[in-house]
């Protein structure tokens, strides 16, 4: 029953990962800005 709860952890993990780098920025209610989140360094 571990390696399930174990498999799970780390689909969940991954998914919000996913979801999390694929997000763009976007202007909410009262002209809230919340930024993308930048995974790779630009040099």
């Amino acid at each position: 029953m571990n390696q399930l709860f174990a498999a799970a952890a780390e689909a969940a993990e991954e998914a919000i990962l996913n979801s999390l780098s694929q997000a763009a920025t976007t202007t909410g209610r009262l002209g809230r800005v919340v930024n993308h989140l930048n995974f790779y360094k630009e040099e």
